[in-house]
């Protein structure tokens, strides 16, 4: 953010990045580098991840609790459907593609959000925590026992 922050603010006294959309461009990145096609999640245990200790102990009030809401909800959601998240992060940001796999995915997104939580998410907001938590899934993900039977 050192970095990034004075050429920006130089060029476009505007724009501002914030941690949450870096750290989701970047898992997003990452993730279709290592993931060009859609993984067999099948093979994958992709139970949902219970946060941090640190972050669910931790009296958070205002952004920093928001944060860990906006994750626990992401974690929720590419668990309980990866394939979703995964085509979602495949789309053309601010396409009509992404705006479809949303709309596809909203039936997962009720029953994923905190009981006593109301926050709103846009679209770039939605495909950044699913980036995180995709990237995040794919790397402590077990591999399945049930996967094994009768492949090669």
């Amino acid at each position: 953010m050192k970095v990034m922050e004075p050429c920006m603010i130089a060029r476009f006294s505007a724009m501002r990045i914030g941690f949450a959309q870096l750290r989701g461009a970047l898992a997003e990145e990452m993730y279709l580098m290592s993931n060009p096609n859609t993984p067999n999640f099948e093979s994958f245990d992709h139970s949902a991840m219970a946060l941090p200790k640190e972050w669910v102990a931790a009296k958070l009030e205002g952004y920093a609790l928001s944060e860990v809401v906006a994750h626990d909800f992401a974690q929720c959601t590419v668990a309980a459907d990866p394939v979703l998240a995964d085509a979602l992060l495949r789309t053309i940001p601010r396409s009509r593609e992404e705006d479809a796999q949303i709309a596809k995915l909203m039936p997962v997104l009720g029953p994923c959000l905190m009981q006593g939580y109301k926050f709103q998410m846009d679209a770039a907001a939605v495909r950044s925590y699913m980036a995180q938590a995709l990237y995040r899934g794919m790397a402590m993900w077990p591999v399945s026992n049930s996967s094994n039977s009768g492949q090669n």
